[in-house]
């Protein structure tokens, strides 16, 4: 519902949308009818990146569920990677840096106003020092900067130093 609006209310925007959509939803039906909506499908991780790293704003929109906990998603690393801006979902796991534009509500309700105001500071948002930033959180937080930092721990433990 949010990106619905999100896309309808920015007709001059392009939005891309990476990834398998076989599935007919009613989402798929509004974005295939949709000028400023394009649907690229299932990409290589080169071309994936290729498509990310000339974009302007990337966007994460989750829908909450019971049971389905996004805070943590590898995607949201793969988006940093490229140091562009980003319009989230509220992720508890990033709540307390600004490297993510969050919506606050569990509904997304505010999402909207969120990416507008990020349309407002893009140029601050997507300024070298800021992208540099979120580069260098992404490469800090690779899954084996993680198991190097494990096995450090592990062996400080182990060894008693």
């Amino acid at each position: 519902k949010v990106l619905k609006e999100v896309i309808m209310e920015h007709p001059n925007i392009e939005f891309l949308f990476i990834g398998d959509y076989d599935i007919e939803t009613e989402f798929v039906n509004f974005l295939k009818s949709s000028s400023n909506a394009l649907l690229l499908g299932k990409r290589t991780g080169s071309e994936m990146m290729s498509h990310l790293s000339s974009s302007d704003i990337l966007m994460l929109c989750y829908k909450k569920m019971e049971g389905y906990n996004a805070d943590n998603s590898h995607k949201v690393l793969e988006y940093l990677r490229t140091g562009k801006t980003i319009v989230s979902s509220s992720l508890s796991v990033y709540k307390d840096n600004t490297l993510l534009q969050f919506s606050e509500a569990i509904d997304n309700s505010d999402y909207p106003q969120v990416f507008r105001e990020t349309l407002i500071n893009l140029a601050e948002l997507n300024s070298e020092i800021n992208s540099i930033k979120r580069i260098r959180f992404a490469n800090q937080n690779t899954y084996s900067k993680h198991v190097e930092r494990i096995e450090k721990f592990m062996k400080i433990g182990l060894d008693g130093s």
